[in-house]
Parts: C-alpha cells; structure tokens; sequence
C-alpha cells in the first residue's frame, strides 16, 4: 500500500510540475505574442486543463489518505482524517468538468 502512495504522490508531483511549465510557457506568450489572440487562447485552455488535471490528482491522493475508515498510514486524529477527507472532496467538486472534454472535442 505505501509504493501505490509513493507513486501517486510521484505522479501528482510530475502534474503539478506540468502545470508550473504550462503557466511559464502562458506567461511568456502573452508577452512575446500578444498579437496571436488564437495562440493565447489556445494555450489559456491548455493551462486550464493541466491545472484541473493535477488538481484533481492531488485531491484524488487527499481522499485516498484521509478515508476516515482506513487504519494505518498516517497517524493523525479522527477529526483531522474527516477534515482533509472532505477537503479532497470539495476539491474535486469545485472543478468545471466539462471543460476537459470540450479540449479532447467530446
């Protein structure tokens, strides 16, 4: 159980990486080619979807370590584990989902 964690956490490390990269790369374009409207917008919606997909690994890993019913794992108290249980959650609810498939043209 602990290498599936560790490779959840690697996977959520390289997409919140992704996503510091794709801002970078948003930057420099609206700076550089600001005339290319199409490009800007292009990539606003790539940056988008890069930000919902690491958001939603990162709070995917929240609820998978904070089960209030498992045992184990961490060793914080109950009222923590329903805490960050449920910001995982409220994380994942917040997001537009449909956005992502608007992007692959579903």
């Amino acid at each position: 159980m602990i290498h599936l964690f560790k490779f959840a956490l690697i996977i959520v490390m390289i997409s919140k990486f992704l996503y510091i990269i794709s801002e970078i790369n948003l930057r420099y374009d609206k700076e550089y080619y600001a005339a290319y409207k199409e490009l800007i917008k292009a990539h606003k919606e790539r940056n988008r979807i890069v930000y919902v997909a690491s958001d939603t690994l990162m709070s995917l890993l929240l609820i998978y370590l904070f089960i209030p019913l498992s045992y184990g794992g961490i060793q914080i108290s109950y009222i923590e584990k329903i805490s960050l249980f449920f910001l995982g959650v409220f994380n994942l609810l917040q997001f537009e989902w449909l956005e992502i498939f608007k992007y692959f043209g579903f």
